[in-house]
């Protein structure tokens, strides 16, 4: 991997949200899916024929209905682990062109978006997350804030993978999945990068942290989320781990600049020197005790 670090880090007015305008908003959001499976036959090895049927039975139900968005309408598929999502476009037509197009083929792109396969009409099949999006489930907000760093690590690292591909993240509540039973973060729409003309810079953990607060979060687990995405940051940066990002897009900086925390004011300025220090070692030089010890005290500071 090659590191290109730019120690530019941006600040931005604490009172200003960036407004991204793009991916599934779901109205009402979706519901909590209780799967139950026949047998442990996979729906996506049965015949194009029988998946069709299957699809056309689940859409006649309103009551498998999961949510509605800017793009489409979202249906469960009973008695498996799919669901879904029929355009806006295609809605309005009588009859749903369904055998038009059947294909299991798909790109990076429907892989990071849980795709799963393509039909006529612009219909997509795709796989169904277990869990409540974040804006359903507004009042166990304390549930979240209790999930361990692991949990904030994997969603960065779903975002960064993301924009390894050229995706990038809609940072609304809406486009979050949460389940308490595993304790996972899901983000569930992503956009080619490009689509983004309002908003070019990319800042994971702003994005991170928009995504999972909002204007009726208190206090205490605005600071716990915070600290939480903080260090499952910092969890990159540890000796001897390979980030998933470039160091130069490690957005330390900004994410310190719009959180409503009173942090250390030296936590900022050793986080930049650790990432000096983190590219050192990723280009083969022995900064190792260098590195574990501002990596320890980095820790104390935020503890405090």
């Amino acid at each position: 991997m090659q590191i290109t670090l730019n120690n530019k880090f941006y600040t931005h007015n604490n009172s200003i949200k960036p407004k991204l305008s793009f991916g599934v908003r779901l109205k009402p959001p979706l519901k909590e899916d209780t799967i139950t499976f026949c047998g442990n036959d996979d729906l996506l090895n049965a015949a194009p024929k029988l998946i069709i049927s299957r699809i056309e039975s689940a859409i006649r139900d309103k009551n498998n209905c999961l949510g509605e968005g800017c793009e489409g309408t979202v249906y469960s598929i009973p008695q498996t682990d799919y669901c879904v999502k029929i355009p806006h476009s295609a809605a309005h037509k009588k009859k749903l062109n369904f055998k038009k197009f059947f294909s299991l083929q798909i790109t990076e792109e429907d892989k990071i978006n849980h795709v799963k396969a393509h039909l006529g009409d612009g219909i997509v099949l795709m796989k169904k997350i277990n869990g409540r999006t974040l804006v359903s489930c507004s009042d166990n907000i304390d549930d979240l804030a209790s999930f361990p760093v692991s949990s904030f690590r994997e969603f960065l690292k779903q975002i960064s993978e993301a924009h390894n591909k050229n995706m990038f993240f809609d940072a609304i509540n809406g486009n979050i999945i949460i389940n308490n039973k595993n304790r996972s973060i899901t983000a569930i729409d992503f956009v080619p990068e490009n689509s983004f003309t309002c908003y070019d810079d990319f800042l994971p953990l702003r994005a991170m942290y928009y995504s999972l607060v909002d204007l009726n979060t208190d206090s205490k687990n605005r600071r716990l989320i915070a600290d939480k995405i903080l260090n499952a940051a910092l969890e990159e940066l540890k000796p001897g781990n390979i980030p998933c990002l470039d160091i130069s897009e490690f957005d330390f900086g900004d994410f310190i600049s719009i959180i409503d925390t009173d942090y250390d004011k030296n936590v900022y300025s050793k986080i930049e020197s650790l990432l000096l220090l983190k590219d050192m070692e990723i280009s083969g030089k022995n900064v190792k005790h260098k590195l574990v010890c501002l990596y320890r005290e980095i820790k104390k500071l935020l503890h405090k």
